[in-house]
């Protein structure tokens, strides 16, 4: 508790010194900056950060051989040569990250642990042929992903859209969506194993119930603030209210709808890394417990930076639709 409490301290005040020497020149709140400045701020923050972890890792490094040799002066008879070889990978340094790598790059037999029970009484280890385990992590992980965040987006932006211009529709739905988002899908986790399997349909569900409570809410408030001035003239002009709830409405808040959707990334991720970690046979957070058991982190760190690439994909991909369907949206900002 000590040691966290002291993080959390060292933290604090690493901050406010830092926003002390970047802002001390400032006239006001909130001036702007130049871009090139920002680009500078950003870049040294990075190399801060960066610098920061090589002394960490290395601390680390050099601290567990000197225990090793202490250990080895204090009982040099029970003092193995496997022990000797012994590195410690909870801080990887920066050469063992690259091996870690390495053993996500490198073709080899992958054994994908089966589950025979909900329970986890026994499990079955099948060996495949050798492939590389950024292919079978990634591709499963993504599969799962893909299919439970397009089905909960669909679903979530259809009944926000409805609930927002219909209150009746409204009415019906708010009371099991807020009782639905005050779940935690992990904690639930349980239910999800009894009612789906560990398959696929497992995986996707944690997902979509997590993540559609969360939409539908949030593109329901959006809807509703749409003008009142332009509901009227779109009645005005003789639409109906399809046509009102579809081109008025939807279309004048796709590039918020698009938004929540991109905010939805974390928490959907989370959920099915959290349901790997527990069950999966296959996938990045399989592939994580895997080596968390190992206490080594020279495979975990670089998993979670493919991670980050891949969300960092989505919500440029999602952007760049956004400026596709709204340009008259993104011109006036």
């Amino acid at each position: 508790m000590q040691n966290i409490i002291f993080g959390v301290v060292t933290i604090v005040i690493s901050i406010t010194i830092a926003v002390y020497l970047i802002t001390k020149k400032c006239k006001m709140v909130q001036e702007p900056i130049s871009k090139k400045l920002q680009m500078i701020l950003g870049i040294s923050s990075i190399i801060i950060m960066i610098g920061g972890y090589t002394i960490i890792s290395n601390y680390s490094f050099y601290n567990h051989k000197a225990e090793l040799e202490k250990m080895r002066l204090e009982d040099p008879n029970n003092f193995t040569e496997e022990m000797a070889n012994s590195e410690s990978k909870t801080i990887p340094t920066w050469i063992q990250l690259s091996d870690g790598v390495k053993t996500i790059f490198k073709k080899e037999e992958i054994k994908t642990s089966i589950l025979s029970s909900v329970m986890g009484l026994d499990a079955l280890d099948e060996v495949e042929e050798p492939e590389r385990m950024i292919t079978t992590a990634l591709g499963a992980t993504l599969k799962r992903f893909t299919l439970g965040f397009t089905i909960s987006a669909i679903l979530g932006v259809y009944l926000g859209l409805m609930a927002g211009a219909l209150f009746t529709v409204e009415g019906f739905f708010s009371l099991p969506l807020i009782f639905m988002s005050s779940i935690i899908p992990t904690a639930a986790m349980g239910v999800f194993f009894v009612l789906f399997g560990i398959k696929l349909g497992m995986f996707t569900s944690v997902i979509i119930f997590g993540t559609f409570p969360a939409i539908a809410i949030s593109v329901c408030n959006e809807v509703k603030s749409f003008p009142t001035e332009l509901k009227y003239k779109s009645y005005t002009l003789g639409a109906s209210h399809f046509e009102v709830i579809w081109n008025a409405i939807f279309k004048t808040k796709l590039p918020q709808i698009i938004e929540i959707i991109k905010n939805q990334y974390g928490p959907a991720m989370v959920y099915l890394i959290a349901a790997e970690l527990v069950v999966a046979g296959s996938g990045i957070g399989y592939q994580i417990r895997v080596h968390m058991r190992k206490l080594d982190m020279t495979v975990v760190f670089p998993l979670l930076i493919i991670l980050v690439f891949v969300g960092v994909t989505l919500k440029f991909s999602l952007d760049l639709l956004s400026k596709k369907l709204c340009p008259w949206y993104h011109k006036r900002k």
